[in-house]
């Protein structure tokens, strides 16, 4: 009895913990900015069907016999019924830290590729691309590999890309296609996307104008909300508060006027819609503060048609604490709102 008992423990412990056997969905390590930024590049890590995790994936899967590194690569379907077929993955540049103003000026490009070979067929073709969408989910461009004829060899594909403007996410996509018979290729193994800083920001000193794309205060959004939003500061250390002498998008002040044109705060503000959140941002944070005091900065909201997630209309979103001169000088933050 007592070992039917034990039997039937850890029959029940082993269905809690592993659900019949199944493999538990795998946790990604932290992203950071210059990292690859896709998840598992190189497909070592497979779920029981042979689907790479991470991947969304048609009529393609995992091949444990063919790889340019490790065990696993991903190859088409060998099916006469299936001519074509695709892999994809994608990640957006808000969720990785990256600067929806960086974007819009250019800051970045990507470089993606990774590794492909082909078979002796001269009908197969596979080739690598990565599409963008706009904070919509709407196209916005495209960029396609360079052809390379392929080979039972694996070739290394690497290119620079520039980012559409108005991009808000990017996918990475790898197509097979053939005209007929079944795959015995193409593979790919180890890819990426880099995000590549090709151009520098401009500096903001003084509390001058400061032309840039930015969404006007008492924007109506997409959903219907319309955003009020100006400048708030706040002397931590004394507690006053900032007068401003240039508002949002560019607030700036200067308590002390003359000090050779360097005003104590000036940065390029901006704000947009993600899904059920209003994300705002502090660019190019200029700074010279009393180094005896402590700078808050930021912004006060008001919204019609929604609330904050504390149910009122208006509030004080914090961007930043300094004293003296900020280390950071660029700075995001969301907030969840409910539709009235």
């Amino acid at each position: 009895m007592k070992k039917i008992s034990v039997l039937l423990f850890v029959l029940v412990l082993g269905l809690l913990l592993g659900g019949c056997g199944a493999k538990p969905y795998p946790k990604w390590k932290h992203i950071r900015k210059t990292d690859n930024q896709l998840k598992n590049p190189n497909f070592e890590l497979v779920s029981d069907d042979t689907v790479p995790y991470f991947w969304a994936i048609k009529n393609m899967r995992s091949c444990s016999k063919e790889a340019e590194d490790g065990k696993f690569s991903v190859r088409g379907y060998s099916d006469t019924q299936r001519n074509s077929g695709k892999l994809s993955q994608n990640f957006d540049f808000v969720r990785r830290g990256f600067l929806l103003n960086d974007i819009q000026n250019g800051i970045y490009s990507i470089r993606f590729g990774g590794y492909q070979k082909g078979s002796l067929k001269a009908d197969e073709t596979g080739h690598m691309s990565v599409t963008f969408y706009d904070k919509n989910d709407k196209f916005v461009g495209k960029v396609v590999a360079k052809e390379q004829r392929l080979t039972n060899k694996w070739i290394k594909i690497d290119q620079m890309a520039k980012i559409p403007s108005n991009a808000y996410c990017a996918q990475f996509n790898f197509y097979v296609t053939k005209k007929n018979g079944s795959f015995e290729g193409p593979y790919v193994d180890n890819v990426f996307i880099y995000m590549v800083q090709t151009k520098k920001r401009k500096s903001v000193r003084g509390c001058h104008p400061y032309l840039y794309n930015a969404t006007p205060s008492g924007t109506v959004l997409a959903n219907g909300v319309k955003v009020y939003i100006k400048g708030w500061g706040y002397d931590a250390t004394d507690g006053s508060r900032v007068e401003w002498d240039q508002e949002y998008p560019s607030p700036c002040f200067d308590d002390v006027p003359g000090r050779r044109g360097s005003p104590n705060a000036a940065w390029q503000g901006d704000f947009f819609l993600k899904g059920d959140e209003i994300c705002f941002s502090a660019n190019n944070l200029f700074s010279q503060y009393p180094p005896a005091h402590t700078l808050r900065g930021g912004y006060e909201v008001e919204l019609v048609g929604a609330t904050f997630s504390n149910g009122k209309t208006k509030k004080v979103i914090p961007m930043f604490s300094f004293r003296k001169r900020s280390k950071q000088h660029d700075f995001q933050h969301c907030e969840k709102i409910i539709l009235k």
